[in-house]
């Protein structure tokens, strides 16, 4: 978003460009070779390994060879096409990608609004390619934490929201990068050509064009002039409500005194502007660009929990309002708070509130909020937008090699929105434990936890732990799932057996714990996927064979130890010797005669 103050077009005609996505020189991934491997020679390589940056047929090509190798986790499909004809891309992971579950909460992630910031792509694309790699690699250390999301998620990445933008903008050629910010649709006044491009993050209708339509100066955090680069679109002009008084004679009395232009009178604000009792009908503009009006009805569609639009550059983590300094409302403000700093720890960058840094209006943060906590049956959407990387790491053009180190730096936070997603209110109690090692016993097993809230919220009421639902899963070697419940034992500690097994068995274990108000969590954290692991009955004296190594034991210790064990051992396979044997009867009739 800082962006938008360091570029401004001039108001004048310009020519059409094309916009035609240069050819793609790649060919098919390069096959496995012997150690070292070869460097990705072809672009398309080397994007694939984050080397070089996408080009937007590149994009589509990475994209659609993922769902031919994943397609029982990768959907990709196009939500509309744009000005130029260039169609965006929705891709959806999930475990059972088809199948729509409404028991799994939906995440969305958007990027590259603005064609400059090449890095709002990338960020995406390598979460992608994240998840799938450890996905498909159960010896990955990040196996279980991929397969948890994939499980128990539905994920909607758009990584290029304007195409068109980012290939007149040098489409991944930081040689021909020219600092485009806007899309390529023609802006024409009274007929005329006279700019190229709406600012796509300020076309959405929240607050659009606030102060409330004024086209005598420019409105906070947007503009009404063509050829700024936070160009807003078009006003509506319409009267989309249906109650203006436009045509009638003025002169009669019944309208002489009455607000006879009833147009654009009710913007989207999630206020009752006409006071007819409906909200939001009579927008003054917004949605005028093909990529946001395909975005709002993918929005509407989806209906997601969390949602990410990723930009750059100013290392912040941003969330609602930018239009106002109010705040959201109460649990809202608590979420955005506390799962924005979150957010900010995770990338290292700074957390705050839209408007602390400037104000805009008609930006999508604000209208993903605002329409889902005005709108009826939605449920509420927690938009955050990132602000990647900072000049230091190359503004808006980070160099090649910087690509990896900032989507790492991005891609915690990005897997946070996902875990938090079942309910972004609640998932904030901790099971502390002391896992079971291999053992020699074979059970039963006592397993001990401590469940609290760590933030020490309403005294547990509301957010706390019911004693009948707090379970051990387990299963024996490659069985099905058990549990058992676990009990109370004091003040925040519950306690349960695991039954015993037979000796050499694994066992494979999780604590389960659900909040009054519905809400599970487990450690380990990504169950049942990584859950504790131990070998019951095979360290110790009692597992199999353990008789022979006691024995075994013994002998090496009275042979090492005692110095005597030795002629001991001689002398019992050899007999005594006469002076031995007599001594040994003195000594038996002197204890006789003391007797």
């Amino acid at each position: 978003m800082l962006e938008a103050m360091l570029f401004v077009e001039p108001i004048i005609a310009e020519p059409i460009g094309s916009g035609d996505p240069s050819v793609l020189s790649g060919g098919d991934p390069q096959e496995e070779e012997e150690e070292p491997p070869a460097a990705p020679s072809t672009p398309l390589e080397k994007a694939q390994t984050f080397q070089e940056y996408f080009s937007y047929d590149e994009m589509v090509t990475d994209l659609m060879e993922l769902e031919a190798r994943y397609p029982d986790l990768v959907r990709l499909e196009s939500i509309g096409s744009t000005y130029e004809q260039h169609e965006i891309w929705m891709v959806k992971l999930s475990d059972q990608v088809y199948a729509n579950d409404p028991e799994e909460p939906n995440v969305m992630y958007v990027g590259m609004h603005h064609a400059r910031e090449w890095m709002s792509m990338e960020v995406p694309m390598y979460t992608i390619h994240w998840l799938l790699d450890n996905y498909n690699d159960e010896s990955s250390v990040n196996y279980s934490k991929a397969a948890w999301v994939l499980s128990n998620t539905e994920l909607y990445f758009i990584p290029m929201l304007n195409p068109d933008g980012y290939v007149y903008d040098g489409d991944g050629n930081l040689e021909a990068r020219n600092s485009w910010r806007k899309n390529r649709e023609p802006n024409y006044v009274a007929g005329q050509l006279v700019s190229i491009g709406t600012d796509l993050n300020r076309n959405y209708q929240w607050k659009w064009g606030a102060e409330f339509g004024s086209d005598t100066r420019e409105a906070p955090g947007s503009s009404f002039r063509p050829g700024s680069g936070m160009y807003r679109g078009p006003n509506d002009d319409f009267d989309d409500d249906g109650d203006s008084f436009l045509g009638v004679d003025l002169g009669d009395p019944f309208f002489r005194d009455r607000d006879w232009d009833k147009v654009d009178e009710d913007p989207v604000d999630g206020r009752d502007n006409d006071g007819d009792g409906k909200i939001d009908e009579d927008p003054e503009g917004g949605f005028t660009a093909a990529e946001t009006q395909h975005m709002r009805d993918f929005f509407l569609t989806i209906d997601p929990v969390f949602s990410m639009s990723y930009h750059s550059y100013s290392d912040l983590i941003l969330w609602p309002w930018g239009c106002d300094p109010y705040p959201t409302a109460e649990d809202h403000a608590w979420v955005f708070t506390t799962i924005g700093g979150m957010l900010a720890d995770s990338t290292g960058y700074t957390g705050q509130q839209g408007y602390e840094l400037y104000r805009t209006t008609g930006d999508s943060e604000d209208w993903f909020y605002g329409i889902s906590i005005t709108e009826p049956g939605m449920q509420t959407c927690y938009a955050f937008t990132t602000e990647i990387g900072s000049r230091d790491d190359g503004g808006f053009y980070p160099p090649h090699e910087n690509i990896i180190p900032l989507a790492e730096e991005n891609l915690e936070a990005a897997l946070m929105l996902a875990e938090y997603a079942d309910s972004p209110e609640m998932r904030y109690l901790e099971i502390t434990t002391t896992p079971i090692n291999d053992t020699k016993n074979t059970g039963p097993f006592t397993v001990s936890a401590q469940i609290t809230d760590p933030l020490g919220r309403a005294g547990g009421v509301r957010y706390g732990t019911d004693g009948e639902e707090v379970y051990i899963h387990y299963k024996v070697d490659n069985g099905e799932w058990q549990k058992v419940k676990m009990l109370r034992m004091e003040g925040n500690t519950f306690e349960g057996k695991i039954p015993a097994v037979g000796a050499g068995q694994e066992v494979s274990y999780y604590i389960e714990a659900t909040s009054k108000r519905g809400v599970s969590i487990t450690e380990p954290r990504y169950s049942p996927f990584g859950p504790f692991t131990f070998r019951a009955g095979e360290t110790g004296l009692a597992a199999t064979g353990g008789f022979v190594a006691a024995i075994l034991f013994m002998f090496l210790f009275f042979m090492f130890i005692w110095g005597g064990f030795g002629a001991m051992i001689r002398k019992a396979f050899k007999g005594l010797s006469p002076r031995e044997e007599k001594l040994i009867v003195e000594q038996k009739q002197a204890l006789e005669e003391a007797a």
